[in-house]
């Protein structure tokens, strides 16, 4: 999970204050410790990244690559928080996002698996036809939360379990304006009897190293 002060330090661009002193608090590693820390509970993981990133910024300095990132953190972060969504770690454009009832947010399962998908399908739509056109994988599952590292020497607020590795790879097969998920998920099933205004979908099969589920769902906006 993302450490305070560099969370501060990427959130005092946002206009809305309100929002990201929310979003700073739910990142605080203490609070992290003494509500999580040690515990498995069910999960789900949301991968959203910028299509073709690197291509679009290829011909960028490093401070422009960090303008660019801050315009899109400052479109994509509220949104998260608005879903009580919590940031396991942002690698450039890639944002790996856990929703679970263990952070108080939620009372089911249900809800915080449904609220992945609401999570991903907003930042899509708010992204559509802008330069940060984005595409989300999601998977659930058991996590095991906890901290890494060494103690007093380095450590971090994690999380571990077989979702992060399967939205790792269904990332690598999600194109632009799509949001991609194992087709067994009961998630899934919920969205193909709700099916959202302006979103199409299909199933499709995928061979992924490491990934058990061959069947997906496939959203397009």
């Amino acid at each position: 999970m993302l450490k305070k002060s560099y969370t501060k330090s990427i959130l005092s661009k946002f206009p809305n204050k309100t929002r990201t002193t929310t979003i700073v608090e739910s990142f605080n590693s203490s609070i992290f410790s003494q509500s999580v820390n040690n515990k498995t509970d069910l999960a789900a993981v949301a991968f959203i990244d910028i299509y073709k990133f690197s291509l679009k910024v290829i011909d960028f300095n490093p401070i422009e690559v960090r303008d660019y990132l801050k315009e899109y953190y400052s479109t994509v972060f509220p949104i998260i928080g608005q879903y009580s969504g919590q940031i396991e770690r942002i690698t450039g454009d890639g944002i790996i996002i856990i929703f679970s009832k263990i952070f108080g947010d939620y009372k089911t399962d249900i809800e915080a698996t449904d609220a992945s998908f609401e999570c991903s399908k907003e930042i899509i739509e708010k992204l559509y036809g802008t330069e940060f056109e984005a595409k989300s994988a999601i998977s659930v599952g058991k996590l095991f939360f906890c901290k890494t590292g060494i103690e007093n020497l380095y450590e971090e607020c994690s999380c571990v379990g077989y979702p992060l590795t399967m939205a790792y790879r269904i990332e690598s097969i999600a194109e632009k304006n799509q949001i991609i998920m194992p087709a067994t998920l009961p998630l899934a099933k919920r969205i193909l009897n709700n099916q959202p205004a302006n979103w199409t979908n299909d199933t499709f099969s995928a061979s992924l190293k490491g990934i058990k589920s061959h069947s997906f769902l496939r959203l397009q906006y």
